[in-house]
């Protein structure tokens, strides 16, 4: 039983599905190719790829552009690199190793973007403050009425050795050592501890803002940096994080138009893999670069492979690209490659669109798709479960031991 008899007639529907992607690059067209699993989208983009080096490979090396493809992980990229071979011409890269790539010798641009995040970033965090526990630490802390002892707490609680001691303190729970010093400044302790510890955090947060804010109107040769090995953005320090790097190339797009024609210049055919998972920031950014080429009759193709079926993240965009990327031309393929028909029709009742799927074979009836209910217990680890159900999977599916099965745990979970 194996998948090997070409259905002659669905592989020419197939490769008329790959030239409609070609029309579209030779158009210049922005398009979204839909495919859902075992149809090779991962193949339909190095296709679409290799259409443009066989084509255009004397343009893009005379004017020194280059494809940009956008993926996901470092996994992705590393696999598609592998299918394509070496090649200058195609930039093959992670939305954020992309980004800073073009954003990070913009060092001006970077500081002006940067100084508005922290004063955004100000207003949020007095807001928060503000309203904290329905405005009752913000009310503590203005219970001392007079402004200048205030001022003097405030100076207090920033100094180094306090915060050192504070911190110190806090790790080893042992805050109420500080009663008598917070008492002297007028404010009552007892029953405020939580109080005391969130004005601290706010007070040094928004210290450290408004000192980073100023550094940036004083300096002009501050360097601002994208950290990749951290999700948290340290904007105090000059670091931003993976989110905010997204959001920093918007903003520099949106300040500096001049930067869009850099990247049509630089790249003008950009894919995004598995753009349902792609941030609406990317896709928003990457439907300005469009529309300022298209305005300036310059060459552009962007092009979005995925499947919004398999979205993984919530912030991703989904199925929503067509609304916020205008225009685009949408190319389904729903030729199976890799799935009996039996496991087919299972899948695609799981689908809420209507891209249901076809095996590309003639010999594709005889697979089987098979349920197994187990109940999981109060305590039991999920891993445990499956590795005690694995051994029955191999002896039916006559595996030897040393054989790899991948395992995919579906979870219900409730966001409060």
């Amino acid at each position: 039983m194996e998948l090997s008899i070409e259905n002659l007639e669905k592989l020419e529907d197939e490769k008329a599905c790959q030239s409609l992607i070609d029309r579209k690059i030779d158009a210049m067209s922005d398009f979204v190719f839909e495919a859902g699993a075992g149809s090779g989208k991962t193949y339909a983009l190095k296709e679409s790829i290799k259409y443009i080096l066989v084509t255009r490979s004397k343009q893009l090396n005379a004017n020194n552009k280059k494809v940009l493809c956008i993926t996901y992980t470092n996994a992705a990229s590393n696999e598609l690199k592998s299918r394509l071979g070496n090649t200058n011409l195609v930039e093959i890269s992670t939305i954020h190793d992309a980004l800073w790539g073009i954003i990070c010798n913009q060092k001006k641009a970077l500081r002006n973007v940067h100084k508005n995040k922290i004063n955004r970033e100000i207003d949020i965090t007095e807001k928060e403050f503000l309203e904290k526990d329905s405005g009752k630490v913000h009310s503590w802390f203005k219970s001392q009425n007079d402004i200048l002892i205030r001022k003097k707490f405030i100076q207090k609680i920033l100094s180094k050795d306090f915060l050192d001691l504070y911190y110190s303190r806090k790790k080893s729970k042992k805050l109420k050592e500080f009663k008598d010093e917070i008492e002297s400044f007028g404010y009552i302790f007892n029953k405020n501890q939580g109080k005391f510890e969130k004005t601290v955090y706010y007070v040094n947060k928004i210290s450290k803002l408004i000192r980073a804010k100023e550094k940036l109107d004083t300096e002009n040769n501050i360097l601002v940096k994208y950290d990749s090995n951290t999700n948290k953005d340290a904007l105090h320090k000059m670091k931003f994080s993976h989110d905010t790097l997204l959001e920093h190339s918007l903003s520099i797009c949106n300040e500096y138009p001049s930067m869009l024609d850099i990247i049509i210049d630089k790249y003008p055919y950009i894919f995004v893999d598995e753009f349902q998972d792609t941030s609406p920031t990317v896709i928003s950014l990457l439907s300005k670069i469009s529309t300022r080429a298209k305005e300036r009759a310059r060459d552009m193709c962007v092009g979005y492979f995925g499947d919004p079926m398999q979205a993984i993240y919530k912030k991703g965009i989904g199925s929503n690209v067509h609304d916020v990327h205008d225009g685009l031309c949408t190319i389904n393929k729903r030729h199976n490659r890799r799935s009996f028909k039996e496991v087919i029709e299972v899948f695609d009742k799981f689908r809420t669109d209507d891209l249901s799927q076809f095996s590309i074979y003639d010999d594709c009836e005889g697979g089987s798709f098979e349920y197994y209910y187990c109940k999981l217990e109060s305590g039991d680890k999920t891993s445990d479960l499956v590795k005690e159900f694995l051994p029955e999977i191999k002896d039916k599916l006559k595996l030897d031991e040393d054989d790899q099965i991948c395992c995919l745990v579906l979870k219900k979970r409730y966001d409060i």
